[in-house]
């Protein structure tokens, strides 16, 4: 039985998807967990920058600035 040519296609698609994950480099556990923590603290960070733009009382405003300065600290 014949096949069209939009299968002929997703096949290509599949076996090219396969080779191309074939060849990243492996990424060690600690590489990981250094991109993961990296990616949490800029989240973090954005977040209490957001925060810290709609924040109204002073006390709030230092503590929110004293989890910046924590966070940008840890990050390095």
């Amino acid at each position: 039985m014949a096949r069209g040519w939009e299968s002929k296609s997703v096949e290509e698609q599949q076996s090219e998807k396969v080779s191309s994950s074939e060849q990243k480099p492996a990424v060690s556990p600690e590489e990981r967990k250094k991109a993961v923590q990296a990616a949490s603290h800029k989240m973090m960070l954005a977040k209490l920058q957001n925060d810290l733009k709609n924040a109204r009382d002073e006390r709030h405003r230092q503590m929110i600035e004293a989890a910046i300065a924590d966070i940008a600290k840890k990050a390095d």
